[in-house]
C-alpha cells in the first residue's frame, strides 16, 4: 500500500515525464524544420528566377515581411530572397520611391553578390545597380565582383554575371575582362559573343572614324569566331549577329553566305519567320550595294513572301532597303511591299497604309525606328 507521500509525488512525476516529453518533442520537431529548411536551401528555386521576380512583385506587404523574417533564419534560401528582389522592385526603385524601397533592394542585391556570386538571378539585366541612379550601391557592388575575380578569375557564372552588373560606363572594364577569358580559354565561343556585344554598345561613342572602322572590324572577328567555335544549335542562334556583323565588316561574300543560310531555315522552325525576313533584306541591302537593283527589288519582296498562317513574335522589318530603293526612284516594287505588309502585320496596318500614302503622293515616309534591326538586342 501507497503512502500519503508516494500518491502525492506520482501524480507529480508523471507529469513531469509528461513535460520533458512534450518539450524533447518540440525541440526535435525545430531541429527537423532547420534540417528541413537547410536541405532546401541548397537546392536551386523550383521556378526561373525571371519568374521568381514576377512573382515577387505581385506580393503584399505582410507578406514580404513574412519572408524578411525567414531570411534571418535561412540566409540562403534563394528563393525567397528572389522573391523579395521582384517585390522591392516592384515597388519601384528605379522610380524614385522612398528611400527604404531602395535600400531594402540594394541590401539584397549586394548580399546576392557578396555571398552567392553564381546565383542565376544574376544574370538577369534587371539586378544591377545603375551608377546614375545609386552610385555608392554601384561602386560597392563592383568592388564585390572585382574581388571575386581576383580570386577565381576563371569562374565562368562569376564572368558572366559581373559583366551583367557592369555599366557602360565601365565598358574597358569589361573588355579587359572577357580579354583574359578569350587568352585562358580560348576555345570557349561565349567568350567571343560576349566580347562582340560589349563592343556593338560601344559603337557610335567616339567620332573617330579610324576607331569606329576599327571597332567594326573588331566585332565581327569576335563574333564570326564565336560562330565557328559553337556547336550547330548554338551557332544557327548567332547566324543573325554574324551576318549582320560581315555586313557591316564590308565582306559582302561572307554575308551574302550567312543570309542565304538564313533563308534556308527549317519551316518547322520557331525562327523560320524571322530567319527568313531578315536574311532576304540582308541580300537585298548586299546586291543594293553591287548596284543590282532588279535584284534588291526581289529580296524586298520575298522577304514577307511566307505562308500568312505562320504564327510569330517577328516584328514589322526594318525598311531601310525601302528606303534605299526609294532613293533610287524603285516605287512600285516598294510600293508593292507596303501594301502587303499590313496582311502580315495586323497591328502595324494604318502604319503602313501612311506610308502607302506618302509613297503615292511622291512623298518620302518617315520610317522613324523602322530604320533598323534589333538583331543584337
Amino acid at each position: 500500500m501507497k503512502s500519503i507521500l508516494d500518491r502525492i509525488l506520482t501524480p507529480y512525476l508523471a507529469y513531469g515525464l509528461g513535460f520533458l516529453i512534450l518539450v524533447g518533442g518540440i525541440s526535435y520537431g525545430a531541429l527537423s524544420v532547420l534540417r528541413t529548411s537547410t536541405t532546401k536551401t541548397k537546392k536551386s528555386p523550383r521556378e526561373l528566377p525571371s519568374q521568381l521576380l514576377i512573382r515577387g512583385a505581385r506580393l503584399t506587404g505582410v507578406q514580404a515581411t513574412d519572408l524578411e523574417q525567414a531570411l534571418k533564419l535561412d540566409p540562403f534560401d534563394l528563393e525567397s530572397r528572389t522573391l523579395l528582389l521582384g517585390y522591392y522592385s516592384g515597388q519601384g526603385p528605379f522610380r524614385g520611391m522612398p528611400g527604404s524601397v531602395k535600400a531594402a533592394w540594394r541590401r539584397h542585391v549586394l548580399w546576392l553578390v557578396s555571398e552567392q556570386p553564381d546565383a542565376s538571378v544574376l544574370a538577369d539585366s534587371t539586378v544591377a545597380i545603375y551608377p546614375e541612379r545609386d552610385i555608392p550601391g554601384y561602386l560597392e557592388g563592383k568592388a564585390l565582383w572585382l574581388n571575386h575575380l581576383q580570386k577565381e578569375p576563371m569562374e565562368r557564372k562569376h564572368i558572366r554575371h559581373a559583366l551583367a552588373f557592369l555599366s557602360h560606363e565601365d565598358r574597358e572594364l569589361q573588355l579587359e575582362i572577357l580579354s583574359r577569358a578569350q587568352q585562358e580559354d580560348p576555345k570557349n565561343p561565349e567568350w567571343y559573343v560576349l566580347m562582340a556585344g560589349v563592343l556593338i554598345r560601344g559603337e557610335g561613342r567616339t567620332r573617330s572614324l579610324k576607331k569606329e572602322r576599327e571597332n567594326v572590324l573588331e566585332i565581327y572577328e569576335n563574333i564570326r569566331e564565336g560562330y565557328a567555335l559553337s556547336p550547330p544549335a548554338h551557332a544557327s542562334l548567332l547566324l543573325r549577329k554574324v551576318t549582320d556583323a560581315a555586313f557591316l565588316a564590308g565582306d559582302l561574300e561572307a554575308a551574302a553566305d550567312f543570309a542565304l543560310q538564313l533563308t534556308e531555315t527549317n519551316s518547322r522552325s520557331p525562327l523560320f519567320r524571322e530567319n527568313w525576313l531578315i536574311g532576304h533584306l540582308f541580300l537585298g541591302r548586299i546586291a543594293l550595294v553591287r548596284e543590282d537593283f532588279d535584284k534588291a527589288e526581289e529580296h524586298l519582296l520575298a522577304s514577307i513572301d511566307f505562308p500568312t498562317g505562320l504564327s510569330s513574335d517577328v516584328p514589322a522589318p526594318d525598311l531601310r532597303l525601302a528606303k534605299a530603293l526609294l532613293n533610287q526612284g524603285r516605287r512600285a516594287a516598294v510600293l508593292a511591299f507596303l501594301r502587303d505588309c499590313p496582311t502580315r502585320y495586323e497591328l502595324e496596318r494604318q502604319r503602313f497604309d501612311d506610308y502607302v500614302w506618302s509613297v503615292e503622293n511622291e512623298i518620302m515616309p518617315d520610317f522613324g525606328l523602322y530604320l533598323g534591326s534589333k538583331i543584337w538586342n
